[in-house]
């Protein structure tokens, strides 16, 4: 049958597809949803984590708790992208922020690990997701100040994770373009 949803970028399909090529009945699509609800728990639990370990006070905590509502975690076990992209945005803000607030020694940390692998599979996930990104990008170098951006302007492993996740937009940019994903409707206008 014919669905817009091929028009989206095959990331997540690919990946949660695998249940039904692996398990070719009803409960394949039991698997499809395992494999999903598997990567949101992972970048949520990473990012609960990192946030839990990189906290001075208990209010990032409960202003976690108060953004990752019972809905995020019900998104999470259904087979929809939304859960990845509330997951990976929440991820790669908590280890933005401790990127862009690191003062301590200049060796790779967790911290650049999460943000590379968060803003990957973020900027893959819908349409819309790299202006997600590029919206909180700037509003963590604002928090942080010029001061802060001089000092990553300088940093290697700034450079480092922004040729990856610059690499992977410049895909997730492309595929949007050539497929028109941010159009709503099964069929494409002749302009596509």
């Amino acid at each position: 049958s014919q669905t817009n949803a091929g028009l989206y970028n095959p990331v997540f399909y690919q990946w949660t597809g695998l249940g039904s090529l692996l398990v070719p009945t009803e409960y394949g699509l039991y698997l499809a949803r395992a494999l999903a609800a598997t990567v949101t728990a992972v970048f949520l639990a990473w990012g609960l984590s990192l946030l839990w370990r990189k906290s001075r006070t208990p209010f990032p905590l409960l202003a976690a708790s108060l953004f990752l509502t019972p809905m995020t975690l019900y998104v999470g076990m259904v087979l929809n992208p939304s859960a990845w992209e509330i997951a990976t945005l929440f991820a790669a803000t908590v280890s933005g922020f401790a990127v862009a607030n690191d003062s301590g020694t200049p060796r790779w940390k967790e911290e650049h690990s999460l943000l590379l692998a968060s803003s990957c599979v973020l900027v893959v996930t819908r349409g819309l997701s790299p202006l997600f990104l590029a919206a909180t990008a700037v509003a963590l170098l604002v928090v942080a100040g010029v001061g802060r951006i001089r000092v990553l302007v300088k940093d290697r492993r700034a450079w480092i994770v922004a040729a990856g996740i610059g690499a992977t937009t410049a895909f997730s940019i492309g595929w949007v373009l050539v497929h028109g994903t941010n159009y709503v409707g099964v069929d494409k206008p002749a302009s596509f």
